[in-house]
């Protein structure tokens, strides 16, 4: 499954690192660089073991960084699937808490916005007639239609998906739901976005996709606002299911 984008920040326990015997031996020089490469593993999940590269996260001369990284070393160890790979064990245990609190909180937020749906899915029933079909579900699959959007949008178009990322697919709910009102309703909204991610993918596909946006960012952000659909494209004429 698709790993998140990490958070901005991390806990900061000062005591502990002043107490390890490792970063105690580290003079200020080397106690800089190796704050530096604690902020390179969280936003990755890990560093290189490589003096060149270790230079270049930091921004340091290479000789710098090989006179240094001896002692930094020591704050390290090798990922046992890929050697190559170091990660701090202190880091990656608070990286692991937080991706799960993320998680727990993304799964939460989810079914409340599912069950708002719903809600208002047996508040259009009520007002109108007791079989009334609501205008967006029980039809409507939030998840057929973020995992068609997804592997439309150009960095996505080679990954084999399954199901949609937790994450992307609160955040997709979030679009639609504020979309919604000025598109006639959830559905309609989908059909909306879609249309607007296929002709994103039409005029970027060809674009390397590390130089895209995050469709995260891309979502939250609202850059879709920014295209303009062609006469064939518009969302009346797409069909209705994913």
């Amino acid at each position: 499954m698709h790993n998140p984008e990490p958070l901005l920040y991390y806990k900061w326990y000062w005591r502990d690192h002043r107490a390890s015997r490792n970063v105690q031996r580290l003079s200020s020089l080397e106690r800089g660089l190796h704050r530096e490469l604690l902020d390179a593993q969280w936003e990755h999940g890990f560093i290189p073991d490589d003096v060149e590269k270790l230079a270049g996260i930091c921004e340091c001369p290479v000789e710098v960084m090989r006179e240094a990284w001896p002692n930094i070393r020591r704050c390290y160890e090798p990922v046992e699937s890929d050697p190559s790979k170091l990660i701090n064990p202190r880091m990656e245990r608070e990286r692991e808490r937080s991706d799960a609190k993320r998680a727990k909180l993304a799964k939460a937020g989810l079914q409340g916005i599912i069950a708002r749906i719903h809600r208002e899915n047996e508040q259009y029933r009520s007002a109108n007639a007791p079989n009334a079909e609501p205008p967006d579900t029980p039809d409507f699959q939030a998840r057929d239609w973020c995992l068609r959007t997804l592997k439309t949008f150009p960095s996505w178009l080679r990954q084999e998906l399954e199901e949609p990322p937790e994450d992307l697919l609160e955040l997709y709910l979030d679009t639609l739901k504020r979309e919604a009102p000025q598109r006639g309703g959830i559905l309609q909204a989908a059909r909306w976005l879609l249309g607007l991610v296929e002709e994103y993918a039409r005029r970027h596909g060809n674009q390397s996709p590390e130089i895209l946006p995050y469709i995260g960012r891309w979502l939250e952000e609202r850059q879709y606002l920014a295209i303009e659909l062609p006469a064939q494209k518009a969302p009346g004429e797409l069909e209705r299911q994913p």
